[in-house]
């Protein structure tokens, strides 16, 4: 249990990957809607539900019985009550909690499953031009937690106290780039490369991906190591 928010953030990583995997194999659908969900979603919906309830029963069981005495800080031991099993056996239909965190990605996919077959005709008709164009504004979104992060440094303070951007605030979380933003852009990049895919030499290719796969890196290796290594809020 020790080691579940470093392998988490490591595996998370992976995430994109697995997306444009799927937008590869996947798009544009070629079944109707119902069908679609009926195949992707009613595939998800059985082992989501079953393991939202396993897991939370395997938690009290092992850290009420089999190691009672962890001395994992991340474990606080009320959550883990016969009260708070109970409460966790019905409220994932909202979210995934502590218990189920691996699953959020399945709650993710369910909302791509949802829009493939929209976007689908769309990208049917699209010209090379106007998906790049969409791709692009979808790269500037990417940027938006960064700019959230150093907007407090030249002086925002945010929106009656909500530090939200461009337009998001305590009654509005849909902000300029909501709908351009989150995992869809990763369903058309990767359809965008199988359809246009690139005409670089091996040299081109590694002058340009090897660079910008160490800035990467790093800017993730620091922003970890930054964030696990500065003072809690409420320390």
């Amino acid at each position: 249990l020790s080691l579940v928010g470093s392998e988490m953030c490591i595996r998370d990583r992976c995430v994109p990957i697995f997306v444009m995997m799927t937008g590869v194999l996947l798009l544009p659908v070629q079944t109707d809607m119902a069908a679609f969900y009926k195949k992707r979603i009613g595939r998800l919906i059985p082992p989501m539900i079953f393991w939202s309830l396993v897991l939370p029963v395997l938690y009290f069981i092992y850290l009420n019985y089999i190691n009672p005495d962890t001395q994992n800080p991340l474990i606080s031991m009320p959550d883990h009550s016969l009260e708070a099993l109970w409460f966790k056996l019905y409220t994932f239909i909202f979210n995934f909690n502590f218990d189920t965190v691996p699953l959020w990605y399945l709650y993710m996919l369910i909302g791509l499953y949802l829009i493939m077959p929209i976007i689908s005709g769309w990208l049917e008709k699209v010209s090379k031009k106007e998906l790049k164009l969409f791709l692009g504004i979808w790269g500037i979104s990417l940027i938006a937690p960064y700019v959230k992060m150093f907007a407090p440094a030249l002086g925002y303070q945010g929106n009656y106290g909500n530090m939200g951007l461009w337009g998001v605030c305590d009654w509005n979380d849909y902000g300029s780039f909501y709908y351009f933003s989150g995992f869809i852009g990763y369903l058309l990049l990767a359809y965008y490369l199988t359809k246009y895919p690139l005409k670089w030499s091996w040299k081109k290719l590694l002058s340009i991906t090897i660079p910008m796969f160490l800035t990467g890196y790093l800017i993730t290796s620091y922003g970890y190591c930054l964030l696990y290594t500065s003072p809690s809020p409420r320390d």
